[in-house]
């Protein structure tokens, strides 16, 4: 009976599908190997298919470092000068497109207020 109540659920969220027939995989379990390594279980959600996968979820380089006073450095490694760069190009990217089309996103300290503030005094007396 179930699947004929199949349509009418709430659709689950996922972040894999199942490569036999495009459901989504729902995490069945997940475990934490290491402090930077988790390991994840998982299976497909339409039921005749049921396929299982595994994988896992690791953290392999440390972006920036913490800004806490007297915090111990990361047993990660920095990252490269190579991702930087990567991301620089994005950025530089994403700003041209904003130019073409003409959004040009304003900084709050550039920005020109467009009427003189107002005193207390004359908010409450309007």
């Amino acid at each position: 009976m179930e699947f004929l109540f199949r349509p009418f659920r709430k659709a689950k969220r996922s972040r894999f599908i199942c490569e036999t027939c495009g459901a989504p995989l729902v995490c069945r379990t997940s475990w934490a190997e290491h402090l930077f390594m988790r390991r994840e279980l998982y299976q497909c959600d339409f039921v005749p298919c049921s396929q299982s996968y595994w994988g896992r979820n690791e953290l392999t380089h440390c972006a920036a470092q913490s800004g806490l006073p007297g915090a111990k450095p990361s047993a990660l490694p920095m990252q490269t000068r190579d991702y930087v760069a990567m991301a620089q190009q994005v950025y530089e990217h994403n700003q041209r497109l904003a130019e073409a089309k003409n959004e040009h996103q304003l900084d709050l300290l550039d920005a020109e207020p467009d009427h003189q503030p107002q005193h207390a005094k004359e908010d409450l007396a309007s």
